[in-house]
């Protein structure tokens, strides 16, 4: 799924009043849509946590459990980081 249909789906979402999005401000401002409201967010380094989720006890392909083994492997041990739950 590419970024842009990501961000024209958030945006049709927020639209029909299903909520609210955030988007980097970057792609906020290039996929503007006439019916949202754009509030930038001025808070010096927003960081993002970010969580790799999966349906529990779903089929996970080689190329997604190489790349959650990655992850893993990348993060733990990281101070603020939450081990993996699975």
């Amino acid at each position: 799924m590419s970024g842009a249909f990501v961000t024209i789906e958030v945006n049709k979402l927020v639209a029909a009043g299903l909520g609210i999005g955030f988007l980097p401000r970057m792609i906020a401002e290039q996929r503007a849509h006439p019916g949202v409201a754009q509030v930038p967010l001025a808070e010096p380094g927003t960081d993002w946590s970010m969580a790799l989720i999966w349906r529990r006890g779903g089929y996970l392909s080689d190329a997604a459990r190489a790349w959650l083994a990655l992850v893993r492997e990348h993060y733990s041990g990281t101070p603020g980081q939450p081990s993996a739950r699975a």
